[in-house]
């Protein structure tokens, strides 16, 4: 059975070259950049004793989709309108971070 999806994207200007990772506005739809909704109920919890802090908890889906793992090192970013980005942390094999823009 044909994959009408794919023909008409290929028929479209935006995804001639049959780009499969550009949505309707060509949005990049890879999974790079996935994203996800919550309650903040469902990730933050209070931690006893400290009412300043709260813990994040990243739920399994997310962690597994994103690759992360237990100890791994993350960066949280808190960005505009409520977002949190959270971005793993690769590191060399003296534990030190390797940076994007390193050569």
């Amino acid at each position: 059975m044909p994959n009408y999806k794919d023909k008409q994207q290929d028929l479209t200007e935006l995804n001639a070259d049959g780009n499969r990772e550009r949505g309707q506005e060509g949005e990049d739809l890879s999974t790079s950049k996935k994203t996800w909704t919550f309650k903040v109920e469902d990730v933050f919890e209070d931690i006893p004793d400290d009412p300043n802090e709260v813990l994040l908890k990243i739920p399994d889906e997310v962690a597994d989709q994103a690759g992360f793992e237990p100890g791994d090192n993350l960066r949280v970013l808190w960005g505009d309108q409520g977002t949190i980005i959270i971005e793993k942390i690769e590191v060399d094999e003296n534990g030190k971070p390797i940076l994007d823009n390193q050569e």
